[in-house]
């Protein structure tokens, strides 16, 4: 099983995933209590969580995300904010070394998905973008979980698969502008499909057209 290729992992596969997912959560909730002040963005992103205002310079879902968890933690405190939005930034970093294993996972045995795993784990910018109160990171997982989604979409249409594709394409719109770019990855699939659909269906609108023209002959005989 380990050469194979397949779009799904045994469950023996997950305990080579489990220590690669543990070190990507080291890395990236390590040292988080440095002062918040540190990134220019990050004392307005605090402010605007502890006030629950913002503006269109600044995307909504990394705000909303840390107002949903402080509501659970009751934090009042800038810096201790601060923190648990780096902590949940940090979380998203280490789905994101997930989701990379699970889209290679889709071409790649599982000891070369585990590789493509840890070079993500181990890389320096996300490590570094995943220590800061930023949307990057964020738009990062929800740009690979609309990956994954679009080809489970396009292997097995269902109203499922289609909501599971516009939820997640939805939160990286909102996660950072630049997601507007994200259509392009899979426009060029689409449209090989779609030519793939009409070729499969022109020769049947072919012989729906000769049965209706010998069925008009035959009514036009005497």
């Amino acid at each position: 099983m380990e050469g194979s290729i397949s779009g799904r992992s045994s469950p023996a596969a997950w305990w080579v995933v489990a220590p690669i997912l543990g070190l990507s959560a080291c890395l990236n909730l390590a040292n988080l209590g440095f002062p918040f002040a540190f990134h220019a963005d990050e004392p307005i992103k605090v402010d605007f969580i502890q006030r629950s205002t913002q503006n269109f310079n600044h995307p909504l879902l990394m705000l909303q995300l840390v107002r949903g968890a402080n509501v659970i933690m009751g934090l009042t405190d800038a810096q201790a904010i601060a923190v648990l939005g780096r902590a949940l930034v940090g979380l998203c970093a280490s789905i994101t070394v997930l989701l990379s294993y699970l889209l290679a996972r889709r071409s790649m045995s599982v000891r070369h998905s585990a590789v493509v795993a840890t070079a993500v784990a181990v890389a320096p910018t996300l490590v570094v973008h995943a220590h800061y109160l930023k949307e990057d990171t964020i738009l990062t997982t929800c740009l690979m979980a609309s990956i994954l989604c679009y080809f489970v979409f396009a292997e097995r249409p269902s109203a499922r698969s289609a909501l599971s594709l516009g939820v997640v394409t939805g939160m990286a719109f909102s996660a950072h502008y630049k997601a507007i770019l994200r259509p392009a990855v899979s426009l060029p699939g689409s449209a090989r499909r779609f030519r793939a659909c009409s070729t499969l269906a022109a020769p049947s609108r072919g012989r729906r057209g000769s049965h209706r023209l010998s069925r008009d002959q035959l009514a036009a005989r005497p």
